[in-house]
């Protein structure tokens, strides 16, 4: 008997095709005969392939389909396609295990198209310990791999009257973690924990996990620039102020600042430096803050070697700076 139907039709396992006819062998169903076909005849005039026995579709308007039982009357693992070729053209040749080319036209409009598309339902009461929407395990025994891409996301090709309004390389919906007790955009695992490689982050350098920059292995996150371009991080709520930690070009100052400009920066020697510049005398902002206390201070405050804690008293109007182990005080008049 036949392993697939084809429309009331059936490929014979094992059945060899006539080359030289351009004919396939295959099983009648209602005829309950075997019968040849040609391959057009195969490709356009049986829309809908079978392979199984279960004859049943969990998609919409399906040309080709697998629809049988994997069930313990096999053993080991199961693959519904494999491409098992050999290739070995000469030539500086491309080779696709798989090629969506369809073409879309008229002036009808779509919802979507996915090249791939993966939608399982799991209804075990077991367990599945790992799910995999795409596995990349190549091996490499012979020969080199100059560049080894797991995923590329190519330029589009726009032409004529075509646009696109929003383009996304990678693209997570802001319901992707429902569901999940944790949930990572992105889990990187590696021995050497790189996340981006060359390219800018909008022309503003590298910016992630250990780059294949020389850095501490104790450095988790790096903002890297090349000498004499600016170095930034930007931190932004929507419809508030902004906050920029910059190195600015040539220099070894760390600033912070805002849409008005520098608001505090340190140096390599130390310094600490507040405000863009000096206040007029009827500034309200501008000021640095020091904590106040209401009487004398009593407490001992943290050791930080060659440095002085500060404190105003404001009931007594004075300033307190603890030094070599007490607190001494001037009056503020």
């Amino acid at each position: 008997m036949p392993d697939s139907t084809i429309n009331g039709l059936a490929a014979l396992s094992g059945a060899n095709v006539d080359n030289s006819a351009d004919q396939v062998p295959i099983w009648d169903n209602s005829a309950s005969t075997t019968k040849k076909i040609s391959r057009s005849e195969l490709m356009n005039g049986l829309p809908v392939t079978y392979w199984g026995t279960l004859g049943s579709s969990n998609s919409q308007d399906a040309v080709a389909i697998i629809s049988r039982s994997v069930d313990s009357s096999g053993a080991g693992n199961g693959h519904a396609f494999s491409d098992s070729s050999d290739v070995t053209r000469s030539g500086t040749i491309a080779y696709n295990s798989f090629d969506a080319r369809c073409t879309f036209s008229g002036t009808s409009n779509f919802d979507h198209y996915a090249a791939f598309q993966s939608g399982p339902v799991f209804e075990t009461t077991g367990t599945i310990t790992n799910y995999y929407s795409f596995v990349d395990a190549a091996a490499i025994g012979k020969g080199t791999i100059t560049n080894f891409y797991s995923f590329m996301v190519l330029k589009p090709v726009v032409y004529g009257t075509g646009s696109i309004t929003n383009q996304f390389g990678i693209f997570f919906p802001s319901d992707f973690a429902v569901g999940a007790s944790n949930s990572y955009a992105y889990a990187n695992q590696s021995a050497t924990a790189k996340f981006w490689h060359n390219n800018t982050i909008a022309g503003k350098g590298l910016i992630g996990t250990q780059t294949e920059r020389a850095i501490d292995s104790g450095i988790q996150v790096q903002a890297f620039t090349e000498g004499g371009t600016a170095t930034k991080f930007r931190l932004r709520q929507s419809g508030y102020n902004f906050w920029d930690a910059e190195i600015p070009a040539g220099s070894t100052r760390l600033v912070f600042s805002d849409y008005s400009g520098e608001k505090f920066s340190m140096d390599q020697w130390g310094n600490v430096v507040c405000n863009y510049g000096a206040v007029s005398a009827s500034a309200t902002d501008g000021f640095l803050y020091v904590a106040s206390c209401a009487g004398t201070p009593t407490g001992v405050p943290r050791n930080y070697s060659g440095r002085a804690a500060l404190v105003i008293d404001s009931s007594n109007e004075k300033l307190w700076a603890y030094v070599n182990g007490s607190w001494k005080s001037c009056s503020l008049t």
